[in-house]
């Protein structure tokens, strides 16, 4: 059982850790991965409706259906809905401009 799977079973108990420095260490290389991947989605440019479906070549409604399908997870700031391009499954496998 590694670190990160003993604190999410007993989030409620105390507990004492005797770790090696070996298994400190790949918990916080852990820790900083999960960090840089959160960032990068969040530095990631996003693009209204509008923009992101004259950007792959589908209509609003086809981008409608495809976060109802889950293909896409639009992004909601301020009441407003955005879209990433990494948020297409598949790298664009639906993309209309990648299958022509």
């Amino acid at each position: 059982m590694n670190i990160r799977d003993f604190l999410c079973e007993n989030s409620k108990t105390n507990v004492q850790f005797v770790i090696s420095a070996a298994d400190l260490k790949e918990f916080a290389h852990g820790l900083i991965e999960e960090a840089a991947k959160t960032r990068k989605e969040a530095d990631a440019p996003l693009y209204t409706p509008a923009d992101f479906a004259a950007r792959h070549g589908i209509s609003k409604p086809t981008l409608w259906r495809w976060c109802k399908a889950g293909i896409l997870h639009p992004v909601r700031r301020g009441g407003k809905v955005y879209y990433r391009d990494s948020d297409l499954k598949g790298g664009g496998e639906n993309d209309r401009t990648d299958s022509r």
